[in-house]
């Protein structure tokens, strides 16, 4: 992997070539004061084009971050202040979330943002070379942005003086398990501080008395597991990230951080279960979040098998009905009556305030082994309204509520339902991204037999795993304009399901482009009835078929897609290609028994 690289344009007269030949060592030099500079943190930067439109003097900063989520980080200097806008897009299996964060930092006068106006370094960045070589002296004296991203085996050092520093970059440094405690002493205008994805065990002492700090990104600090009492003295804190981390408790003291707008925490969450009787008692004091009266954000990740959750969900939850300003959640409801509360009670909710939310409603356990993919798992996190019903046997209407709402909806384990429309076909309007996954008496997605209303229009994945009764998609032809937005439909471990789509089903799926079906052992053709192709393919837009492990499947539909179609049928044994496919060109057939998952392609 190459190292992170930055790209600078100026967008006044010269155009900065990508490799950065302008710049003059480690410090990118300005020729005059910026009226405006916009820095971006990402995880795969691009070089914007320049136009003859844009008229303002500003440079641009790209790190590549990569994380197991995407964070992108735009901070617009002016001469009076710095705007900061952070964005969180969470992919991993940690559970993380994606939420917006704006925060206005301090106001700064031009000396202060420069220092005594040598604008020359106002941008210290050690990620362009391949060495470990620290900053000067004279560097972080007059550097205001620090970039030390991914620069794994240097060593900070014990008190840098830098009195103009802003912005400091310390994340993805895996070696980086110790700072030193003197470390921030001399760093009194520090708003931002990110050493996220570091292995650190302890907070250096010396962070606790930067008082104009205002985001602290601890994020997969996996090593980290308590946050010290002095965390009370970051009074002008707005944002704290420890989602990742491993989290013993959350002490008292974060209570005083009225000033806290973004708040994303994650507790220890170990395999054994007798471990909780060596942890503290208590996992968050009863009155925390009361306390908190400005947050935007809130995240809460933890073991759904902690009993400490169980014990203090029900005044936790009280607490955060009662936020007014709150637009991003992420919470685990064990129980119906936890998730009314805060649906009945909350103004933010009812407002409509809150416009991204990952709710986890049910008794869910902690899995060491998924039977899913864990690339359906990320995909399902990348959502911005995300609904997980877990080891149901009811459908709750307060659900039905969440789910009008929702882009992405898990359901997992349902020991009672039959099909998807029991939820109410009206509540899926919104819904992009749907996994069902092990529910035993599943036997059709829909099965509405008079009903003129669109199943699924906004869908564009699906996801069926584990269905042991599902005999078809749809019982019923469903009504013109269902599933057509569906790109990406997996049907996986379905032992009933004899074909998968119906005639009356193809005018649905014009725009499927990716179709996966495999260990579905009765399944006998993809297609239910015979179809003749008059005009082009039956699906015109696929890209990718794969079918696999099926024993009774004999051949492919002709005409079923178009001729660039990447096609792979492996462990289909009694499977012979029809001769009179029209637009088959390219398939890769394998009938041997391999077991292997990786030469499926998927």
């Amino acid at each position: 992997m190459s190292m992170p690289e930055i790209q600078i344009e100026d967008r006044c007269d010269s155009k900065v070539t990508q490799d950065g030949t302008h710049s003059q060592g480690m410090v990118e030099e300005i020729s005059s004061l910026p009226i405006q500079e916009e820095i971006e943190l990402q995880r795969e930067p691009e070089v914007r084009g320049l136009t003859s439109e844009t008229i303002s003097k500003s440079r641009e900063l790209e790190i590549e971050n990569e994380f197991d989520f995407d964070k992108t980080i735009t901070i617009s200097v002016t001469q009076s202040s710095v705007d900061l806008k952070l964005e969180l897009f969470s992919s991993s299996s940690l559970e993380d979330n994606y939420f917006g964060l704006d925060c206005k930092l301090d106001n700064y006068s031009a000396g202060e943002l420069t220092g005594p106006l040598q604008p020359e370094y106002l941008i210290v960045d050690k990620t362009r070379s391949n060495s470990i070589e620290m900053p000067t002296i004279d560097e972080w004296r007059k550097a205001s942005v620090v970039n030390l991203v991914a620069r794994n085996g240097f060593l900070l050092p014990e008190e840098p003086d830098c009195p103009n520093l802003i912005l400091l970059f310390l994340q993805r440094n895996n070696h980086l398990t110790y700072i030193h405690p003197s470390f921030f002493h001399q760093m009194p205008a520090l708003c931002f501080l990110d050493i996220s994805n570091t292995k650190i065990c302890t907070l250096p002492s010396s962070l606790f008395g930067l008082t104009k700090l205002q985001v602290l990104m601890l994020r997969n600090c996996i090593c980290l597991n308590r946050v010290p009492t002095e965390v009370k003295d970051l009074k002008n804190m707005e944002a704290l990230d420890l989602l990742g981390t491993e989290l013993y408790d959350l002490p008292s003291e974060i209570g005083q951080l009225t000033q806290l707008r973004h708040l994303q925490i994650s507790f220890y969450r170990p395999h054994d279960g007798r471990i909780y009787s060596h942890l503290p008692t208590e996992i968050v004091s009863r009155d925390i979040v009361s306390k908190l009266h400005a947050l935007q954000t809130l995240s809460i990740v933890v073991n759904p098998e902690d009993k400490r959750w169980s014990e203090i969900v029900w005044d936790v939850i009280q607490d955060v009905a009662r936020l007014k300003m709150l637009t991003n959640l992420q919470f685990y409801f064990p129980t119906i009556q936890v998730l009314e509360v805060f649906i009945i009670k909350s103004p933010s909710w009812n407002d409509g305030r809150v416009r991204k939310f990952k709710f986890v409603l049910g008794q869910d356990i902690k899995r060491i082994i998924s039977r899913v993919p864990d690339e359906v798992e990320s995909e399902y996190e990348r959502h911005e309204r995300c609904l997980r019903f877990v080891n149901g046997d009811k459908i709750p209407q307060v659900l039905k509520t969440v789910l009008e709402r929702a882009t992405a909806f898990y359901l997992d384990r349902h020991s009672e339902i039959k099909s998807l429309s029991e939820f109410g076909v009206s509540n899926f309007q919104e819904l992009k991204y749907c996994v069902v996954r092990e529910c035993p008496n599943v036997q059709f997605m829909t099965m509405d037999e008079k009903t003129s209303e669109i199943f699924f229009p906004n869908l564009e994945r699906m996801e069926l795993h584990y269905l042991w009764e599902l005999e078809k998609v749809c019982k019923n032809p469903p009504p013109q304009g269902s599933f057509r937005l569906l790109r990406c439909l997996t049907i996986d471990m379905c032992p009933k399901l004899e074909y998968v789509i119906s005639k009356s089903m193809l005018q649905c799926l014009q725009n499927l482009e990716e179709f996966i079906v495999q260990d579905c052992e009765s399944l006998k053709s993809i297609i239910e009835e015979k179809v003749t192709v008059k005009h082009g393919p039956l699906l015109p837009k696929l890209r990718k078929l794969v079918l696999s492990h099926l024993p009774r499947l004999v051949t492919l539909e002709c005409g079923l897609y178009p001729s660039k179609t990447e096609v792979k049928i492996f462990n289909c044994p009694i499977f012979s290609p029809n001769k009179n496919h029209r637009y088959v060109k390219r398939i890769n057939w394998v009938s041997s028994s391999c077991d292997c998952n990786t030469c499926i392609g998927i």
